[in-house]
């Protein structure tokens, strides 16, 4: 056995709490004096869901990345992996159970785990893929699906918007009566999000601007479509601006979204 095979079989010794008293005290005072062995033995952990109950145990690393990587441990394809693992090691006899946590297996499973934190965890974000990430038209409030009154022509406004005829909304809307941007929150979305699609951004802006300015209980939705239009536009500093107003009024419509955008983006 080598030094290393020889280091994980004492590890996993002491998780199945294998150890003699005295050999236990001293492995806890070498963890706590060996920064790279903690580390081994929080993936350890990790991977065989073991409850982490020790108050020597504590890692002082960055809190962000710890949080990412407790939540791809605890997705559900790691779940999977590790109760399948865990399976194999039950059905295995005791001479075997030794000879298959070795340092092959840790190595592979480790770089699996890095590979998927830099795939689904990326440092930068990049503005344009959030917009794509987080933009939802189907979130738009509807004429037609709610059975509303209101005339043909703002039903005619969402069928247009919905089969991406954006200049034809805006066309469209240019018919209406101007007052229409002071109440009707829909009218003002279809609009306010054509420009954007159209990369029209200055104008777009506005649209959301008079959204906010509305007498619509729903006003404060401006300020997620300003988000959206900023972060098309690659505007990281005005996105976020306007993500820490959203994230300061636990009513402003995304607000979780909001805070969770602007950790990515700051």
């Amino acid at each position: 056995m080598n030094e290393n095979e020889l280091e994980h079989d004492i590890i996993e010794r002491y998780l199945r709490k294998e150890m003699t008293p005295g050999e236990q005290t001293l492995f806890e005072k070498n963890i706590k004096e060996n920064p790279n062995l903690k580390e081994q033995i929080a993936l350890y952990k990790a991977l065989y869901s073991i409850p982490e109950n020790d108050d020597w145990f504590e890692f002082n690393g960055d809190s962000d990345v710890v949080k990412k990587e407790a939540s791809l441990f605890r997705s559900q394809e790691t779940l999977e992996f590790s109760e399948r693992l865990k399976k194999f090691r039950n059905t295995t006899n005791p001479k075997q159970k030794k000879k298959i946590f070795n340092i092959q297996l840790l190595s592979t499973v480790a770089a699996v785990i890095i590979i998927a934190i830099f795939i689904f965890y990326p440092k930068d974000y990049d503005p344009a893929s959030l917009f794509e990430q987080y933009h939802n038209w189907d979130e738009l409030p509807s004429y037609v699906s709610k059975g509303d009154s209101n005339s043909d022509i703002y039903k005619e406004l969402e069928l247009l918007f919905h089969a991406k005829e954006y200049q034809n909304v805006i066309t469209q809307a240019n018919t209406l009566d101007a007052s229409v941007y002071e109440f009707d929150q829909q009218a003002i979305l279809f609009v306010g999000v054509s420009h954007l699609e159209l990369h029209q951004y200055e104008k777009a802006l506005k649209i959301f601007d008079s959204l906010l300015q509305s007498n619509s209980i729903d006003a404060h939705k401006g300020h997620w479509y300003k988000v959206l239009t900023f972060l098309k536009q690659g505007n990281k500093e005005k996105a976020i601006q306007t993500l820490e107003i959203i994230s300061n009024n636990s009513a402003y419509y995304k607000h979780n979204e909001a805070k969770e955008l602007l950790k990515k983006l700051e």
